[in-house]
Formats: C-alpha cells, structure tokens, sequence
C-alpha cells in the first residue's frame, strides 16, 4: 500500500484481544489504577498511543483509498508480474543469486552476486538514483542462517514501476558487475 512510515493497522478479533498485551502503555492505552497497577483501556485504544502523528494518519487514510480505487486484487497482480520480471531477468545475469521463497511471492526481490560486494553494489546504484536496501542476515537469523544467505540487496518493486525500469535496473547491474 506504501502508506507512510510510522503508521499502520492492527485488527485482532474480540475473542482475542485479551490475549495480547500492547509493547508499551501510556495513559491513552491504560487507566493507571494504583502505584503498581493498571487497567487496559477497551477495546483496541490500548494498542494506541497519546502521541498521535496526525499528518501520517491522513495519509494512510488517502492510501488507503487510493488503493481502493485501484483495486487491491489488481494492485497486488501487477506488483507479482514486475517482481517476477525482475527475478527471471536477475537469474539471467551470471553470478547473480535471487534469494526468495514461496510459492506465492510478492513485490520484495533480495539477491546477491558473487561477482561484487553489496554495499558495492548498493552505493552503485544510489549513485544511479536507484533505490535499494541492504538485507543483513542477522535481520533473519532463522532463515539466513540455515540457508546460509549472504548480505543481499533488498529491490521493491511497486504498481507504479515500468518494465523500462526493470530493465534499466537490470542493465545499470550488469554495467556495475561487469557481467555482460
């Protein structure tokens, strides 16, 4: 959906919701009842904060219903078909690892190369105005650790991306690779 940073959802089931205790409490999600006590608001107002970042809540709501305009189904297939793009095109590239999982994959495509280093690569293509993470394994022990992934380049690919694009991102790899 690519709402702002620091906004979200969270819908739990009525049956649920005393199951999990919220992260952290402040006196818009508990009643402070004694010296060494509370009480968790109702509902899911104690999964909220006092501190409310107002601007970011405006636009989730005007993400939100950009998606729905779009249509979330239509959305999510165009955002498969240029991630999957982007996959056949990088396992084309000698050297290149794409990294993914599942049978079902969605727009996050993390791949490494033997043939550079990624934070080389990584600086390469910030040069380029391409935007990429680093995907570190201790960020995924469970998984890097019993595949033993390397540090890999995390691409995300949106709606809004071209197939020129995944090409130029594609080429501008190869160009820093010296693979082709």
């Amino acid at each position: 959906m690519r709402g702002p940073r620091g906004t979200g959802f969270l819908y739990v089931r009525t049956t649920a919701l005393d199951l999990i205790e919220p992260p952290f409490l402040d006196l818009h999600a508990a009643d402070w009842t004694e010296t060494d006590e509370y009480v968790l608001g109702p509902g899911a107002s104690r999964f909220e904060n006092w501190e409310g970042f107002v601007a970011g809540k405006i636009a989730l709501g005007a993400a939100v219903r950009y998606l729905q305009e779009l249509g979330p189904e239509h959305v999510f297939a165009r955002i498969a078909d240029l991630a999957h793009l982007l996959r056949g095109k990088l396992n084309s590239i000698d050297g290149v690892s794409v990294h993914d999982l599942g049978l079902k994959k969605g727009g996050i495509v993390t791949f490494s190369s033997d043939k550079i280093e990624a934070e080389t690569l990584q600086k390469g293509l910030e040069e380029a105005g391409i935007n990429v993470n680093l995907a570190y394994p201790k960020w995924a022990k469970l998984d890097a650790d019993s595949r033993g992934l390397p540090l890999m380049i995390r691409a995300s690919v949106h709606a809004y991306n071209s197939e020129k694009e995944i090409d130029e991102f594609v080429d501008r790899i190869a160009v820093l690779s010296d693979l082709r």
